[in-house]
């Protein structure tokens, strides 16, 4: 329908670009309009001004707001010298679309070079136009990779082509290739060839699985008195009520050759109820069960150091019961949510959301405490917050990434919790895709520790 005719105002509406139609849209915007963003993964800079540069009075009156999913601004934060991505500025941003505008065009310096030289060889002689297609397997993958870098593949290619021959275009195809490549390597089948097989060493490729997920249906879960956790003084005094099971030990039973991250969570004390293990009720093989665990959300962490894993039902009666234990009590409170980082003094653990724990661990300076992280409950919350087992559920939820102060203080549990692993890198990264992360894992902090961790036991 044409504005003109539209039942609302012009300033009522908003006009969508995206990046299929923004190339030549020239629409007339107000003159106090405000546009949203969005960055897009390796996002480069022709991108980028097509939709900035829809906005012809920004610096006047219009506002420009940019955003981006967390991996985009993770990749944003480790490009720049913010640890922390709240203090990101579009300077920042300026300067991630240009270095991924120059990783765009070296990949491509190799084939414009190739392009340009046989360009000029048919202008040279005519006749080497027609070139014999010669697609057969032989050719294209006899031949070891060879790694070099870009300068010197260009100058073989010119070498073969024109022998001593001294051209000017291809001099200057040399001179630019040498400036813009030379401290790039590519990957080939040899210098002399065509480079059918051309990759840039880091080049990341989406791969698609297509494994089929089984169909199963959730399973139920077990009833029990969920009273008794606020008697209980460690994870033994549950096991005649519910069922209580090692992660370490779990972790093992769906450990397979390739997802050996079984050993993982050795000597973590963090333990897991049936509920929070069995999540389907159809039976599926042990390297299928890897597919279907569950997120770690809450942790009761008993005073003993034990910690438990609970499935979301059962947090949510455990909490309930908390509320009531400190009402009961005589907490000064008017409402259960004003409850939140008290003490309870009917049990012997603490109720602590792992999202909220990691959370604390970034923005205090020193080591936390309980009464750090945002709605806790329970008992000692002037304890410190323990790192192994937290570090362990971290881990275990498939998350590569950590930001600012999370590094400093989680890489000594997360080296400790390494430190038995094998092939750390192929393993970690297993068990991340598997989690749902996989795009995550290129380059994250988990994927360098990993790599450095491996690269110390080579060099001992």
């Amino acid at each position: 329908m044409p504005l003109e005719q539209a039942p609302m105002l012009e300033k009522e509406t908003f006009v969508i670009f995206d990046e299929a139609r923004s190339r030549g849209s020239d629409r007339k915007l107000r003159h106090n309009a405000a546009a949203v963003l969005t960055l897009g993964p390796k996002l480069a800079k022709d991108k980028l001004m097509q939709g900035a540069g829809r906005m012809r009075q920004l610096g006047c009156d219009q506002t420009l707001w940019i955003a981006s999913f967390d991996e985009v601004a993770q990749s944003i934060s480790q490009s720049s010298a913010h640890q922390n991505v709240s203090t990101l500025t579009a300077v920042d941003v300026l300067n991630w679309v240009m270095d991924n505008t120059r990783d765009e065009c070296i990949r491509g310096l190799q084939e414009w070079a190739t392009s340009g030289l046989r360009y000029r060889e048919n202008q040279l002689n005519p006749a080497s136009e027609l070139v014999d297609e010669n697609r057969s397997l032989e050719l294209l993958y006899q031949e070891a990779l060879a790694t070099d870098k870009i300068a010197r593949i260009v100058e073989s290619q010119a070498r073969l082509m024109f022998g001593d021959c001294e051209d000017a275009l291809v001099a200057r195809i040399c001179s630019q290739s040498c400036t813009y490549g030379l401290d790039d390597e590519v990957c080939c089948v040899s210098h002399t060839g065509e480079c059918e097989r051309e990759i840039r060493v880091e080049t990341e490729r989406n791969q698609i699985d297509d494994t089929e997920t089984p169909e199963c249906t959730p399973s139920e879960e077990v009833k029990w008195d969920y009273r008794k956790v606020l008697q209980a003084r460690s994870v033994e005094d549950l096991r005649g009520e519910v069922e209580v099971m090692e992660v370490d030990t779990y972790a093992r039973h769906w450990a397979s050759s390739t997802h050996s991250a079984g050993r993982l969570w050795s000597n973590t004390r963090v333990f897991g109820t049936i509920n929070f293990f069995t999540t389907v009720a159809a039976p599926t093989s042990a390297d299928r069960t890897i597919e279907f665990l569950r997120v770690i959300d809450v942790m009761l962490v008993f005073t003993n150091g034990q910690v438990l894993l609970v499935s979301e039902c059962e947090a949510d009666h455990i909490l309930a019961l908390l509320w009531s234990s400190s009402i009961k009590a005589g907490a000064k409170c008017s409402t259960a949510s004003s409850l939140l980082g008290k003490q309870v003094p009917a049990c012997s653990f603490r109720f602590v959301n792992l999202a909220f724990a990691c959370e604390s661990i970034r923005r205090v300076e020193a080591l936390p405490v309980f009464s750090d992280v945002h709605m806790v409950l329970g008992a000692d919350l002037d304890q410190d917050l323990p790192l192994l087992p937290t570090s362990a559920c971290y881990l275990y939820n498939g998350e590569p990434m950590l930001t600012g102060r999370q590094k400093v203080v989680m890489e000594p549990t997360l080296r400790a919790l390494l430190a038995p692993a094998t092939q750390r890198e192929a393993t970690l990264s297993n068990f991340v895709k598997s989690r749902g992360n996989g795009h995550k894992w290129m380059r994250s902090y988990l994927h360098e520790l990993c790599c450095r961790m491996d690269l110390e036991e080579c060099n001992r």
